[in-house]
């Protein structure tokens, strides 16, 4: 799934370039959300709503009043905004059982004839939770571990430099020299946060 929606992106993309040389029509490889941080949800919607013909562009997002561009950063606050503290309100005050109520295993539920069916997605998966609070933590936050500079290294693009250059072999070389503290403020200051994403 994930190769195919990098496939459809990279089409996407490809459509708009063609169409800006050969129709002289302007349109961008990418979709852009400018969105104010009190109104996230409301612009984020009705920004979406108004391009759905555009949602399998690249997603970039633009905070309202504040200059950045999204090299990723940007688009993992944005979704962090999104997900955590409004949700986390609600279910504080949620009256009902939280537990029976929320929590999951691994069951797989669907509507057959107007009756619900669960199968178990693994064996036994009916009476495991489906994420301990750590495992979200994880898929959120991204991983507290150590940074492993090389794997960082053998993942990173470069816009504007090559790798063999002596900027960024001097670069690598101090990132890797730091204390752990300040490699995790390098982490936040390039990307946005101070965790690796849980994808990697």
């Amino acid at each position: 799934m994930e190769y195919d929606a990098k496939r459809q992106m990279e089409t996407k993309a490809k459509e708009a370039i063609f169409s800006l040389l050969f129709q002289k029509r302007a349109a961008t490889p990418h979709l852009i959300l400018r969105v104010r941080r009190d109104y996230l949800i409301e612009d984020s919607l009705s920004q979406i709503s108004e391009n759905e013909m555009e949602l399998k562009k690249s997603l970039r997002i633009e905070f309202v009043d504040e200059i950045g561009v999204d090299g990723g950063g940007l688009r993992k606050e944005w979704f962090l905004l999104l997900a955590l503290a409004r949700g986390l309100d609600q279910l504080l005050k949620f009256e009902g059982d939280v537990e029976s109520t929320f929590c999951r295993d691994f069951v797989g539920e669907y509507e057959a004839f107007d009756d619900i069916k669960r199968v178990p997605l693994i064996h036994n998966g009916q009476n495991i939770p489906l994420f301990q609070p750590e495992e979200i933590e994880l898929l959120v936050r991204g991983s507290a571990e150590p940074l492993e500079i090389e794997q960082l290294r053998s993942v990173t693009v470069y816009e504007g430099f090559r790798e063999d250059e002596a900027t960024i072999i001097n670069f690598w070389a101090i990132f890797k020299a730091m204390d752990p503290m300040m490699q995790r403020k390098l982490l936040t200051f390039v990307t946005g946060t101070d965790r690796i994403p849980a994808t990697g």
